[in-house]
């Protein structure tokens, strides 16, 4: 779903981690040089944190973390903050319940490092809602990649009742 995202960042940046447990099939498909495969179970906090001190140890600290994680891996974006450079930015990106929670713990941060949020919301039409397209999730974080925004809301998140 961050596709588009992935390749701004190749373009604007001189090395690009995608960690996941296919990482390495996206690295060959896209054939990017500048694109790494950190082929990882992020939900696993152990391996998570090997892979990313292993990573750091060869290529340095993190500047910019975009991660898309699920609530199932509590103790990722702990993991994630400590492979950042104390100015690092952590972008967090969520889908639209997370609106309705109390999102202000950023607590596993470092006191210097920066923390964005993109909440994924909908697009209301003509013919009622719809959930947003990849390409539309991907311009929505590379615009909160360029803003540097606090916070930044793709698509719209009201009226609630309205979500598809």
């Amino acid at each position: 779903m961050l596709d588009q995202t992935t390749k701004f960042l190749t373009q604007n940046a001189n090395k690009v981690f995608v960690l996941s447990r296919h990482a390495e099939d996206y690295v060959r498909r896209d054939n990017i040089s500048n694109l790494n495969a950190l082929v990882c179970d992020y939900s696993d906090a152990k391996q998570l944190d090997k892979i990313l001190r292993a990573s750091c140890e060869a290529h340095g600290a993190v500047d910019l973390a975009v991660c898309w994680i699920h609530s199932c891996a509590s103790d990722a974006r702990r993991v994630v903050a400590r492979a950042l450079s104390s100015h690092g930015r952590y972008i967090e990106v969520s889908g639209s319940a997370s609106s309705r929670v109390n999102k202000t713990d950023q607590s596993f941060l470092g006191s210097e490092q920066k923390y964005q949020n993109v909440c994924l919301g909908f697009v209301a039409d003509e013919g009622g809602s719809r959930w947003l397209t990849n390409d539309e999730i991907s311009d929505g974080v590379v615009e909160a990649i360029l803003s540097g925004a606090r916070s930044h809301v793709v698509g719209q998140l009201e009226p609630w009742d309205m979500r598809p």
